[in-house]
């Protein structure tokens, strides 16, 4: 039997840890938007995330798993490319996901920084006069 000569690669994982005041965890591969989930699953992320990296591929490859809070989400939300070069329904699956999750920390978070950057998120997704 004849061995590939190609080499093969496994993943690597990046974080950036929460701090005070995130609301979200976005997980990325490469431009690819794998997860964008409320503050409360990030371990559960980093867990999948390492999961991922254990796959071989012809090609390094890095999965991102990334603490936002409310302004980051924002501006990431309102770039060109990346995020907002999404298909429509991609876009709008995001927007959704992004609305239940202040939503959620609305209901289950008692500080008043988060409650009020969610609060500021909803009102700039346009879910709130």
């Amino acid at each position: 039997m004849m061995e590939s000569c190609a080499t093969m690669f496994q993943g690597r994982v990046a974080t950036l840890a929460p701090g005070h005041g995130d609301l979200f965890v976005l997980t990325l591969l490469g431009d690819r938007v794998l997860a964008y989930e409320p503050i409360t699953v990030y371990d559960r992320a980093v867990r999948r995330a390492n999961e991922l990296a254990k796959v071989r591929s012809e090609r390094p490859f890095t999965v991102k798993v990334l603490a936002l809070s409310g302004r980051e989400a924002r501006k990431l939300l309102g770039i060109s490319g990346g995020i907002s070069s999404l298909a429509p329904h991609e876009y709008a699956e995001l927007r959704e996901q992004i609305r239940a999750n202040c939503i959620a920390a609305l209901e289950t978070c008692r500080d008043p920084h988060v409650m009020a950057d969610a609060y500021d998120v909803l009102r700039w997704l346009g879910a709130v006069q």
